[in-house]
């Protein structure tokens, strides 16, 4: 599905009025509600800057909103579906010079787009670059104990997430929070700087330095089919390595990952279908298809179903 929305209008209305940008075009690649928030932010920049804005829509099949907002807002639209050679055919046909945003996007730039003289890709990682570059990064960083992660804005080059630095900030991570709610809490932190950076994006003035060099063995990627620890634990594990496991693998009712499994004596392979860290020993009713782990001064109360 695809179509244009008003672009002879949109060039016409979008003439600049107070400052001049080095790129005649705008296109985002985005998802989720910080997406919608740039797109919006884009759209009201746009009468001050004069660019020709577009919204391109890549792995998506259900409605997400994008294509009523772009109606809106007279934003040029197209969907690719899951079809990657059709989005990669549509970059390489663009000739104007044209600030690509990638925004919670699935899409990998091939090399062939990335060296075209006249585009150039930021992109907003939800890490702090150069730790955990690929997928699921705030799984990741809970799972290896960090206590800040944060987003990293970035110029896109032939590598993955591995372009020049333009923008990060830290975020806390507390000892119970989530994959969803680390995710919910780094968007907010890259509008913030999606905010800071884009006149100087527009102006061409954006001062940009190289990422770290990552000691020891190598820059890791992660990949969207790996799963911390293999997606199993044992009940003999230390309690705060399974809390830390579920804490990271947690993203509420959009599941990422296949639920974890342990074996449960009496009970067999199981899958974990629920969890909390509770103080309440009341609270901990032994019931059917419940565990309890000692936790400090508290105790992990598992749902299992049994496989």
């Amino acid at each position: 599905m695809k179509y244009y929305l008003s672009g002879r209008m949109q060039m016409e209305r979008n003439k600049p009025m107070d400052r001049k940008t080095v790129y005649d075009n705008v296109v985002l690649l985005g998802s989720e509600k910080i997406g919608k928030k740039i797109l919006r932010e884009l759209v009201r920049l746009r009468e001050e800057w004069g660019y020709r804005l577009s919204f391109f829509e890549y792995n998506h099949l259900k409605p997400t909103g994008y294509e009523r907002m772009c109606e809106e807002y007279d934003v040029e639209y197209e969907s690719f579906g899951k079809d990657k050679s059709a989005l990669t055919e549509k970059l390489l046909r663009i000739n104007d010079k044209t600030l690509v945003f990638s925004v919670r996007n699935t899409y990998l730039f091939p090399e062939m787009v990335v060296k075209r003289p006249n585009i150039s890709i930021v992109n907003c990682h939800s890490a702090l670059l150069p730790k955990y570059p690929g997928r699921n990064s705030p799984t990741w960083a809970i799972f290896c104990g960090e206590s800040v992660s944060g987003p990293t804005w970035h110029w896109i080059n032939a590598g993955i997430d591995s372009g020049e630095i333009l923008w990060q900030r830290e975020c806390q991570i507390d000892e119970d929070m989530k994959a969803y709610e680390l995710t919910k809490q780094i968007e907010d932190c890259s509008y913030e700087g999606f905010l800071e950076i884009i006149e100087n994006l527009l102006s061409g003035t954006a001062k940009s330095y190289p990422q770290p060099k990552v000691d020891g063995e190598g820059r890791k990627l992660y990949l969207s089919k790996e799963i911390p620890a293999n997606g199993k634990f044992c009940m003999e594990d230390d309690p705060e390595y399974i809390y830390r496991l579920l804490r990271a693998v947690d993203y509420g009712p959009n599941p990422v990952f296949p639920k974890l499994r342990t074996e449960i004596e009496g009970a067999g392979l199981v899958e974990i279908t629920g969890y909390k860290k509770s103080m309440n020993e009341e609270c901990a009713l032994k019931k059917t298809g419940r565990v309890r782990i000692p936790y400090g001064n508290s105790e992990l109360i598992l749902k299992y179903r049994i496989i």
